[in-house]
């Protein structure tokens, strides 16, 4: 009697698809038992690793007649006291013997767990493409691989106020760009989403905005220096803010560096000014 077969009352029967006969000789329907996890044993198959299972998009428990597809949002992996070892030795998952449900931060496609992309976030069990749950919220980051993947929208807060952190931002928060100050998020400037140009009259430094002080004045967009464009030139006034020096007015001087228009000694005469210079005291002769 070959093996793969089993005899009863004279007659020969294949053993069943499960199953595997490895001697001659068998006399029940058991044959010599069942297929081993990994593997499955068509009818009279004479191997208990008679045909691998297959690719990760299959698996095979123990006594298999033929691979099982994995089920949407699962992935196939290996079992048993050796599972990590089988794992190791089988990078193409080839004898997988279980599936199971894809964790939150993952997604299962084919049998395949790969980690939620950087950006987006993954908060339920069975998820099947890359979408995930959904894209990471203003203000804050969601990291995957080298990390793990990310679970929730606000998984950190975006950092300091010199970062800032757009919808879908993933490993890495970008840092405000030179001339910029970051904008939206809580009071705590944690969860900045947003950069913004410095206007006129502005400086910014490290993500902040700051207004030009006095005695200085801010002509251009994105300055990044607290002297902002200089300082007011002598015969103006620049108070805080200022974007256009200003003109200081009859009976006023200011030698440069000035706040403010000082006002000449003495009281003006009436009638039209005669006062030819606003840059020095000098000029105060009505």
């Amino acid at each position: 009697l070959p093996a793969s077969h089993w005899c009863e009352g004279g007659l020969r029967y294949q053993c069943d698809a499960g199953k595997y006969g490895a001697t001659e000789g068998l006399s029940d329907a058991h044959c010599t038992g069942l297929c081993h996890a990994g593997y499955y044993c068509p009818t009279a198959s004479d191997s208990a690793m008679q045909i691998r299972c297959g690719d990760a998009s299959v698996y095979c428990p123990t006594g298999s007649p033929h691979p099982t597809k994995v089920l949407p949002g699962f992935f196939t992996t290996h079992t048993g006291a050796y599972q990590g070892a089988l794992a190791l030795n089988d990078p193409l998952n080839t004898t997988a013997s279980a599936q199971q449900l894809c964790e939150p931060g993952n997604w299962c496609a084919e049998g395949v767990k790969y980690q939620c992309p950087a950006g987006r976030y993954g908060w339920s069990y069975g998820l099947t493409n890359s979408s995930c749950s959904g894209p990471c919220a203003p203000g804050y980051y969601c990291p995957s691989y080298p990390h793990l993947g990310s679970v929730k929208a606000d998984q950190h807060e975006c950092g300091q106020v010199d970062h800032y952190c757009p919808q879908s931002t993933g490993n890495v928060a970008p840092t405000v760009a030179a001339g910029y100050y970051t904008v939206g998020g809580n009071d705590d400037n944690r969860t900045r989403y947003a950069q913004t140009p410095c206007e006129a009259g502005h400086y910014c430094k490290g993500g902040v905005k700051h207004v030009c002080p006095d005695g200085v004045y801010g002509r251009k967009a994105k300055l990044q220096d607290p002297k902002c464009s200089g300082y007011c030139p002598p015969g103006h006034a620049c108070p805080k803010g200022t974007v256009e020096p200003l003109q200081c007015g009859p009976g006023t001087y200011a030698t440069g560096g000035a706040y403010f228009c000082s006002q000449c000694p003495g009281s003006p005469p009436t009638g039209p000014s005669r006062q030819t210079c606003f840059n020095s005291r000098k000029c105060c002769g009505y």
